[in-house]
């Protein structure tokens, strides 16, 4: 099998193996290379959720897409297949609209961490 095909594999299994959710609390990060992405469906519409292999534990977690700013800042970012993903939530922050969950995220493409890890 390719390596494009290989990692295809892990990704599709990585869906079936139901990863557990991150549900952080404020100052919590995650840390891991993407092998996923699927939608779910709330009563807001569908959402999307990345699928990440975290550093630490080694486990598959899901991060789900249904908070607005983490949304935003992960599709601006875009990440890939095999990018490393890092997101950290915030304290909570004060809007014109009320209180909001806030997120940092960074994302390492998967060229540049696997250059990193040589």
């Amino acid at each position: 099998m390719t390596d494009t095909s290989d990692r295809l594999q892990e990704a599709l299994a990585a869906l079936d193996a139901e990863p557990g959710l991150w549900m952080p609390e404020p100052g919590e990060r995650v840390a891991g290379e993407v092998v996923g992405f699927a939608t779910f469906t709330t009563r807001y519409g569908e959402k999307r959720t990345v699928v990440l292999e975290d550093l630490d534990s080694g486990q598959r977690l899901s991060i789900r897409l249904d908070y607005a700013v983490l949304q935003q800042e992960v599709e601006r970012r875009d990440p890939q297949l095999g990018d490393m993903l890092v997101v950290r939530r915030n304290d909570d922050q004060q809007g014109p609209r009320g209180r909001y969950r806030h997120y940092s995220v960074a994302v390492v493409p998967a060229d540049v961490a696997q250059g990193q890890a040589q």
